[in-house]
């Protein structure tokens, strides 16, 4: 699945800021702070455009009408999570037609970059068999091992366990489908790993200015505390000095805003739809 580590870190970070927002209503930080888990499957998630609005529409019912409880909670950390894989394809799929338009594979060879830095610059710091000085005490057994537990959420998530017994026919060809759209190549994340190629690094990860560590929203959140994200990035145009993956994060977190908004019944539905993009077109920052 394209981007699979690049959204789940997304989720992660998005969730951060959640936790560091006093501001937020209390259903948001509760569906945060308790079900992570909903939140990365959402984040794996596709097609939530008018999804969302839906759910959201429904969350903001139960709410008004006092029938708040863990399903509630539930649905809203799984579309908080849905968000922001919106906001970060927005950002993301541009880059990959620019920067890789000829790859006949999928993922394409920047998405697998984009995962395999990710997991180099923040997941191996925290997750698994990766706790071990990278690359050196890391042989290439133990990190597909890892791959594929970070892999296994993105399957389960399109998975229907119970079969249509009327039509299993059609329900086996729906699973297979699914599971093909979803496959990933380890084996290419592995080496993309262990073994970057410098050409690609430079070409995927330097030139488009994927990532900057010393951003000091990057910072806080690779130390995995509540972050409080600046005033300034609540609203306006996205700053374009800053790198393609802290603008993402921002745009990711004006979703969960919008989100947290009209369920709290200031932002209507309109706004709503206005403010997640819906129908817009994505926009190429790297040409800004």
């Amino acid at each position: 699945m394209s981007e699979h580590i690049t959204h789940t870190v997304q989720a992660d970070d998005c969730r951060l800021l959640i936790l560091g927002d006093d501001a937020l209503s209390a259903q948001s930080v509760a569906a945060a702070r308790e079900r992570s888990d909903l939140m990365r499957a959402g984040a794996i998630s596709m097609r939530g455009d008018h999804c969302n609005p839906a759910l959201l529409a429904h969350l903001r019912q139960a709410r008004e009408a006092g029938l708040w409880g863990d399903e509630e909670r539930d649905i809203l950390a799984f579309v908080l999570g849905w968000v922001t894989h919106r906001a970060t394809d927005r950002q993301f799929k541009p880059v990959f037609r620019r920067y890789d338009p000829d790859c006949p594979r999928k993922p394409t060879d920047c998405s697998i970059h984009h995962d395999a830095f990710l997991l180099r610059e923040r997941l191996a710091l925290h997750y698994g068999p990766v706790g071990v000085d990278w690359p050196a005490g890391l042989d290439r057994e133990r990190l597909q091992q890892l791959f594929t537990a970070l892999t296994q959420g993105a399957l389960v998530s399109l998975h229907t366990v119970r079969p249509d017994e009327a039509d299993p026919l059609a329900w086996i060809r729906g699973r297979l489908l699914l599971h093909r759209r979803a496959y990933v190549d380890l084996e290419r994340l592995v080496t993309a790993a262990l073994e970057p190629d410098p050409d690609q690094v430079e070409r995927f990860i330097v030139a488009p200015r994927f990532y900057d560590h010393d951003d000091p929203m990057l910072r806080a959140c690779a130390a995995g505390e509540p972050v409080r994200l600046p005033q300034v990035d609540r609203a306006g145009p996205l700053d374009h000095d800053r790198c393609l993956y802290v603008r993402a994060l921002i745009q990711a977190y004006r979703y969960v805003l919008a989100a947290d908004a009209y369920l709290t019944g200031r932002i209507d539905s309109a706004a709503l739809e206005q403010a997640l993009e819906i129908g817009r077109p994505e926009i190429d920052f790297t040409r800004v």
